[in-house]
């Protein structure tokens, strides 16, 4: 669902409806132009879909019920939890990068933030799931960690 809607929002701000210039005899209101999208168009669509998730899992906390539900009703919890946390680490991680970094190299960063956001997502839900099992311990979070970092190195070096 979150890559759908990444997807929508990308194809949303990557079209553009032209300037009025006189472009010969055609209408300048129907024709459309391919621009790149800019940062802060994908930081707002990230906003919008991170707060879509966060009134998403406040509607799961407050009409379903863990116990009656069963197993779908926590994979769903968890499932929107991950969009709410990828959402929120994608827009700090990129946050810091803006501060840390020029304005010329920030949108560079945006795939790299977006990878890690749902990097930490996959940590924090993980830790949580075992936690709901009663089975985490401070070598199975170690281990996950472990997973995640070695993951990030992939994707890393392969750069």
């Amino acid at each position: 669902m979150f890559k759908i809607l990444a997807k929508f929002a990308f194809r949303m701000y990557n079209y553009k409806v032209n300037s009025p210039k006189k472009l010969g005899k055609e209408k300048t209101k129907n024709s459309i132009r391919k621009e790149k999208m800019t940062l802060k168009s994908y930081i707002w669509g990230m906003r919008i879909v991170t707060l879509f998730s966060i009134i998403g899992l406040s509607m799961i906390v407050y009409y379903v019920d863990p116990d009656s539900s069963g197993l779908i009703g926590k994979v769903l919890f968890y499932l929107v939890l991950f969009f709410v946390f990828s959402g929120i680490f994608n827009l700090l991680l990129l946050w810091l990068r803006r501060k840390m970094t020029t304005n010329e190299t920030a949108p560079a960063n945006v795939g790299l933030s977006l990878r890690q956001g749902i990097l930490l997502a996959i940590l924090a839900v993980g830790l949580l799931v075992l936690q709901s099992f009663r089975i985490l311990v401070w070598w199975d979070g170690l281990l996950l960690l472990a997973g995640v970092f070695l993951i990030e190195l992939y994707f890393l070096s392969r750069n």
